[in-house]
């Protein structure tokens, strides 16, 4: 079973685009897969759990599988 978490930033109640550095930034130490192409992350914590990543789009986010 997986379930999805979505990241989304509004601003006066319309999408706003993420500061995807600092998201980058965050996750890069975790980081055990990627693929360019398609945006995508493999994640991984101390606990040995493991999440997607998939930067949808400038305003999304979003963690498959945490």
């Amino acid at each position: 079973m997986s379930f999805d978490i979505s990241v989304c930033r509004f601003e006066n109640g319309e999408p706003t685009p993420l500061d995807m550095s600092a998201a980058h930034e965050v996750l890069d130490p975790y980081v055990v897969a990627r693929d360019p192409r398609t945006n995508f992350l493999q994640v991984r914590t101390a606990e040995r759990e493991e999440a997607g990543v998939f930067f949808s789009s400038p305003d999304n986010i979003t963690f498959n599988r945490f």
